[in-house]
């Protein structure tokens, strides 16, 4: 299981610009490059994060590097994106870092085993993303912040690009916020379409929400063999719906939709399979899928919710396999073997999914799928998980 979820949580300068050089800069931009691109803020209205890179003919990058804003807390009331053509989308994740950045390079997202991700700070995956937070709510961040700038792109031309992407970080004061934003980003990492071209397969999740909450946007990610994102709450009202993969029109309601405590945001993407061989979850776009909702919202949930990886949240499972017995077969498998990975959990039963959720959550937190001796780790970290796990049954 070593590829499962440490891969979805997952050439170039990154320059946080704000300021008189970026006021300059902003001046010097021709009308016609403004509409190409973003301009930074205002002095003293926040800052802007811009990477710029090469990306290869026929070649799909994914490359990650740490940067920090600023020194100082910071409140973000407003976000603002602008990338060239080619990226299939961009993320900002919170880390668990501080201070000093644990590397200043450019690198390939899965290169390094434990990104030190905390959460989603903000995604996008259209070209140009405006989203404003209603008034008093900010999404918040602590001195010495590190976040994670992960970039995907795919140049299907025979020629190279020069890809550049930009975020803009527009702050609130902190006396003027009354509650804190936060996004969901609930990850299916149970995806398992068969082989052969238009064979069809599906994927759900479902995630109760311990607090009532404020939706300000939501959208949904797949990759070219999606046909379609449903989410509906538990109550059965439709919450956002798409069947485009490639550049999904985001839900950005007039007024924030107010879902209360105790519902569960559940979400089903169906696909098409455009290959000989099966497709399983992943990062790449040409041969892996994936299944995200992702939302933002307020006030803000613990970040073990955010990811849908708290107590009643996870895939939903309709195999014939117990948790135990998916375990001894996850273990069958040969190191890196994605197909043999996903085939286990594909099968796991109805019955054991409150037993394999602890579990996963708690060797992911734990990083024991990347660990040298991964059992050993288990062992010794998610003693009770794994004993849960090996009694539950179907029942």
């Amino acid at each position: 299981m070593t590829n499962l979820l440490r891969l979805a949580l997952v050439g170039c300068t990154i320059s946080a610009c704000g300021g008189d050089d970026d006021a300059a800069e902003s001046e010097a931009e021709s009308e016609g490059e403004a509409a190409e691109g973003l301009a930074a803020p205002a002095d003293g209205a926040g800052l802007q994060i811009r990477l710029q890179l090469t990306v290869p003919a026929g070649g799909e990058m994914f490359k990650c590097q740490y940067v920090q804003p600023t020194a100082d807390a910071f409140f973000v009331k407003r976000w603002e994106s602008w990338y060239s053509e080619g990226s299939h989308h961009l993320l900002l994740y919170k880390t668990f870092f501080s201070g000093e950045l644990p590397r200043a390079d450019v690198f390939d997202c899965a290169s390094q085993g434990d990104l030190g991700i905390a959460g989603v700070a903000y995604a996008s995956q259209t070209t140009r993303a405006d989203l404003a937070f209603p008034e008093g709510v900010a999404m918040s961040f602590e001195p010495g912040t590190v976040l994670l700038y992960q970039s995907h792109y795919i140049n299907a031309t025979p020629e190279d690009i020069d890809a550049d992407v930009r975020v803009n970080l527009l702050f609130a004061a902190e006396d003027e916020i009354v509650s804190y934003a936060g996004t969901l980003f609930y990850y299916d990492y149970n995806i398992l379409i068969p082989g052969g071209y238009g064979a069809e397969g599906s994927a759900s999740m479902s995630c109760p929400l311990s607090a009532d909450i404020n939706l300000v946007s939501a959208a949904s990610h797949m990759h070219r063999r999606g046909a379609g994102l449903e989410a509906r709450l538990s109550g059965g009202d439709l919450l956002y719906q798409s069947d485009a993969w490639k550049a999904p029109v985001p839900l950005v309601p007039d007024v924030p939709i107010a879902i209360p405590q105790g519902t569960s945001i559940d979400f089903t993407c169906t696909y098409a399979n455009d290959r000989e061989d099966p497709t399983v979850e992943g990062n790449s776009a040409e041969v892996n899928e994936m299944c995200i909702f992702a939302a933002f919202y307020y006030p803000k949930l613990p970040a073990l919710e955010e990811f849908c990886l708290h107590d009643g949240g996870g895939p939903i499972f309709t195999g014939t396999a117990s948790c135990g017995e998916t375990l001894a077969c996850w273990g069958a498998c040969a190191d890196g073997d994605e197909l043999c990975d996903h085939t286990c959990t594909a099968n796991v039963c109805a019955g054991s999914r409150d037993a394999i959720t602890p579990f996963v959550r708690c060797a992911f937190i734990a990083d024991c799928f990347d660990a040298e001796d991964g059992d050993a780790c288990i062992e010794a970290t998610c003693s009770d998980e794994l004993e849960a796990c090996e009694q539950a049954t179907c029942d």
